[in-house]
């Protein structure tokens, strides 16, 4: 990609060649304040390049100066803008546009050709495949879209396109290549990128800040806007790198398992019930639970963190100490940037809390769970800052190792600051550095509600859909709140699997509670193993949502074939860039796992093909525990999935796994292994990290061997042949070793 100098049709800016396959014009802009004289600032004439230099170009006005520097990194392109100020009286800086891209018209002959993948503003927010013709739709209600969306954009309520934040990726529909525009920080401006539908298109990408001040002699440097061409999906994936690499991202090494009690319980828990399911928990090592998390309840009102509800008798400490006792550590849940009008907090400090230019208070939507409204606070105010900092100290103190802060979104709200030279970002990330300097540096911290970007680097791990719910699509809420992600069910496994980037390069990804039990959900059992399988190919953390004393054990086997969290993401495909991916798939060495998803309310008929290195056309099927052909179709159920392992290459002269139940990536993540002595005939199967104390394994056979039957190990509970070998039925606890005798067939 090469940039130059260019005017075209009266405006000044840059041209830029070989981006996406196409040409681009560009130019920066700037929305600012002077002496209460607000305006726009665009280049009016050429900007000065240094002798030999062609990536700065420098704009000086009566006030300001402007520098905009371009520099090739690898396969991206990256560009940057510097303003200082030259004047003797602050500067408001509301937002600043790097670029403002002409994108050529021949590109959108066909637009509905033409894919928008669409990045949401936080953890609920849509992230999904969009045509490039189409544009934002809003909720009925206004509460929706405060708990959803960024409000306080200058796009939004904009009818003529799509707003993404922090990144945006063009695609042609019958193409793997495309083109990401994205800021490669998130630490001052709040990125967004807008692409408006018009007859020639143009991409806004913009640093929203709010109003930040900006001090006589002081410059602000933005993030660096990021430009690429490559191949879907390794274009997201090498941003994402790239970002996580420059915000310094904390990936812990591995997922978390734990139990909360939101979904169970909601805003009924009570001491006894956290109590009880920490002694199941500690009594049943087989379920893996490490974290026992209280969530929203325990507390009198939001802001109101250390004031609780009679059905906590006791300080909190008591029950850290006693989940401690039970051999797990104790997490909480906490809305740490907002309160409620019926707080304490809000009747002793309403200095502490956002306002707007006419001195009232900023709402940050309606929650039904709550009473009272909920209101954003100044994290900028020093007296607030202590008060933060103490209250987190104070619960890592009482024994609190995990905490959930939710509702984060109420850290960038848009409103007068105490200090106006911190932007809504720079405000949001000074709340997160407070937490995490009180919790240290060893406490895991999960983001929830929370803008992804401005979040890197201070969060371990982060929820990345909207919340799970006990039914499918609620109509009603999708109606009324049109444009958004509901708590539902399928929102919550499509964000995950449009996100599935993210895990392990900016943090382990979160992808909510398990809801698994037979009372008081509408979900069906296809559903069920739908969500077990997305989460279980997430990579990300696995939490408990029932009470654990009324799970039929069959529901808690369910569980436990995903758990240890695989340390591998499976990749979401996407059929003609579709919102809902059509399969999942994992690959490591010669064996395949894919899974097959059916988001309609019909049963589906879908062909598989299997690879050129089976004769006889067979998969594992992994929830069936049995071999299937796939020579002929095969059935999913409405909102349900099948999941297929088979080998990719052909078999040499070593048995070998291709497939089992024991755990849903254990065939392909090396968890469950064959050792072969060709001298004795021993085969030893192994397995672990594996939760289930039962279930199958499915062994290949070369065509000259074969398993002596007479001699099977007491471990093998049963036996079943198929075309390439037998399914063994083991009831085992990991780590095991079964050793099998073959012999040469007569």
């Amino acid at each position: 990609m090469r940039v130059r100098p260019k005017k075209v049709k009266g405006q000044f800016g840059f041209w830029i060649e070989d981006l996406f396959n196409f040409p681009a014009f560009t130019f920066p802009a700037i929305d600012l304040e002077l002496s209460e004289r607000r305006f726009l600032w665009i280049p009016d004439e050429p900007g000065y390049a240094p002798e030999g230099s062609s990536q700065t170009w420098y704009w000086f006005v009566q006030d300001f100066e402007v520098e905009v520097t371009w520099k090739a990194r690898e396969n991206a392109l990256l560009m940057s803008l510097k303003m200082t100020n030259l004047s003797e009286l602050p500067l408001t800086i509301y937002a600043i546009d790097p670029a403002r891209i002409t994108i050529d018209p021949l590109l959108l002959k066909n637009p509905a050709q033409l894919s928008i993948f669409q990045n949401g503003f936080q953890s609920w927010s849509p992230t999904r495949f969009r045509k490039a013709n189409d544009t934002m739709k809003f909720p009925r209600i206004k509460s929706f879209g405060e708990m959803n969306h960024y409000t306080d954009s200058g796009f939004w309520k904009r009818k003529d396109g799509l707003l993404s934040n922090q990144f945006l990726v063009l695609k042609e529909q019958s193409a793997l290549e495309a083109g990401i525009f994205g800021f490669l920080t998130q630490k001052t401006g709040l990125g967004e990128i807008f692409w408006q539908t018009t007859e020639r298109g143009q991409l806004t990408c913009r640093l929203d800040f709010g109003g930040k001040e900006l001090l006589p002699e002081q410059t602000l440097r933005t993030e660096a806007l990021y430009m690429a061409s490559e191949n879907w999906p390794d274009i997201v994936e090498n941003y994402a790198d790239a970002v996580g690499e420059a915000m310094s991202a904390r990936v812990p090494d591995r997922p978390l398992v734990g139990w909360s009690s939101w979904y169970e319980y909601y805003t009924k828990i009570s001491q006894s019930d956290m109590l009880a399911n920490a002694r199941i928990a500690g009594s049943q090592p087989e379920l893996g639970i490490e974290y026992i998390q209280l969530d929203d309840g325990y507390q009198t009102a939001v802001g109101d963190w250390l004031v609780r509800k009679k059905s906590f008798p006791e300080p909190l400490v008591k029950l850290a100490e006693a989940i401690k006792s039970h051999g797990m550590k104790a997490g909480i849940w906490l809305a740490p940037f907002m309160a409620s009008t019926k707080s304490i907090l809000y009747r002793e400090h309403p200095q502490w809390f956002l306002r707007d230019t006419n001195g009232k208070t900023i709402d940050c939507g309606f929650n039904p769970n709550w009473s009272g409204r909920s209101l954003a606070l100044d994290l900028t105010h020093p007296d607030l800052q202590d008060w933060l900092h103490n209250l987190f100290a104070a619960l890592r103190a009482a024994g609190f190792e995990f905490f959930k802060l939710d509702f984060l979104f109420a850290g960038v709200r848009k409103g007068h600051r105490f200090n106006p030279q911190q932007s809504p970002l720079e405000s949001y990330r000074t709340g997160l550095q407070i937490i995490r300097e009180a919790v240290g540096e060893e406490t895991h911290i999960l983001g929830c509600g929370a803008p992804l970007g401005g979040s890197v680097g201070l969060v371990d791990s982060m929820r990345v859909s909207t919340d799970v719910k006990e039914v499918w699509e609620p109509k009603i809420f999708r109606f009324l709140g049109r444009g958004c992600d509901i708590p539902s069910l399928k929102d919550s496994l499509r964000n995950n699997l449009t996100r599935s980037f993210l895990n392990r390069r900016w943090w382990i990804n979160d992808p909510d509670c398990l809801v698994v039990r037979d009372y008081h959900s509408k979900l069906t059992t296809a559903e069920i193993k739908l969500m077990l399988t997305v989460v279980g190919l997430s990579g990300g953390n696995v939490f408990y949502g029932d009470a654990l004393s009324r799970l039929p054990h069959e529901r808690l086997v369910w569980i436990q074939q995903i758990l240890p969290p695989s340390a591998f993401t499976a990749q979401p495909v996407y059929l003609e860039d579709e919102e809902y991916a059509e399969r999942i798939i994992l690959q490591k060495g010669n064996l395949r796992l894919e899974a097959h998803l059916n988001w309609t309310n019909k049963p589906e008929e879908v062909e598989f093909q299997h690879t050129e290195a089976h004769e006889q056309g067979y998969a594992f099927d992994f929830w069936q525990g049995k071999m299937v052909s796939t020579n002929h179709a095969v059935s999913i159920p409405p909102h349900g999935v099948v999941v297929l392992i088979q080998p990719t290459e052909k078999i040499g002269d070593v048995p070998r796994v291709v497939g089992n139940n024991f755990h849903l990536a254990g065939s392909v993540d090396g968890r469950i292994q064959t050792q072969f002595n060709s001298s004795s005939g021993d085969l030893t199967l192994q397995g672990k990290f594996i939760s289930s104390t039962s279930g199958k394994v499915a062994i290949e056979f070369p065509r000259e061997l074969t398993l002596n039957e007479k001699a099977l190990p007491m471990e093998v509970m049963g036996l079943e042949q198929w075309a390439g070998g037998f399914i063994f039925a083991i009831e085992a606890a990991a780590p095991w070793s079964v050793k099998l005798k073959l012999r040469k067939k007569i």
